[in-house]
């Protein structure tokens, strides 16, 4: 991961397909004792699993909080990451010059939003306008929406909310859904999930996003809709 070793971090799978890592320690081990880090990893990374091998990693900006032992990471509605907690970190000794240890030690109290480029300042973003609170798997559904970016939804996505803890979402999941129909006017026909997709479409609340790939920074998404999937 560009040479950078990374312990105890967390990971956010995005609506696009993306993955961001942050947090952890260089190396070492969890909590205390012996082995226990205190050299955290201060470096954000991005990874599309869309780029070719040997390219889909990236840096992120400077990360000015360590964040490792029961930290989260978490995906807001309004697709941006909420970064949060850290039991121990007030205790850390080695930090890259421009990170401040916790006012509160040894808690981490202080919150964060990490913003992905492809949604941040400036960027114009699709905006769902209407969207059932439920949809059946097996079935059709409209979404109504409006993208002053110019261009093709090209994606919609379910993402599952967020149920972390102790650094790990072991629940995290975000569902590709086939577009069947979209019109100038901007709605567009999905088919949710069908009713085999057992495991992976859990019955419950998603998030649901719409991705346009076309956008010059990247593949930009919507702020999400809650729905339950039946």
């Amino acid at each position: 991961m560009l040479g950078i070793p990374r312990v105890m971090g967390d990971s956010t799978l995005l609506p696009n397909g993306k993955v961001l890592l942050h947090g952890g320690a260089q190396f070492g081990g969890a909590n205390a004792g012996v082995g226990w880090s205190t050299k955290a990893n201060f470096q954000s990374l991005m990874y599309d699993p869309y780029k070719p091998v040997g390219q889909r990693y990236s840096k992120m900006d400077f990360s000015p909080i360590a964040r490792v032992y029961h930290s989260a990471n978490c995906l807001d509605p309004s697709g941006k990451v909420l970064v949060a907690g850290c039991e121990n970190c007030g205790a850390y000794q080695q930090l890259a010059l421009g990170m401040s240890l916790s006012p509160n030690a040894p808690l981490e109290m202080r919150l964060e939003m990490a913003t992905p480029v492809e949604i941040g300042v400036g960027v114009v973003r699709p905006v769902i306008t209407a969207a059932p609170k439920v949809i059946a798997k097996g079935t059709t559904f409209k979404v109504s929406y409006t993208y002053p970016g110019g261009g093709a939804i090209t994606r919609v996505s379910l993402a599952a909310p967020c149920t972390t803890t102790h650094s790990i979402n072991m629940s995290q999941r975000v569902i590709f859904l086939e577009i069947l129909a979209a019109t100038p006017a901007g709605t567009l026909t999905a088919a949710a999930p069908p009713s085999s997709l057992m495991g992976q479409a859990l019955a419950g609340p998603f998030l649901l996003f719409l991705v346009a790939d076309g956008a010059a920074q990247g593949p930009a998404y919507s702020e999400g809709a809650w729905l339950t999937l039946n």
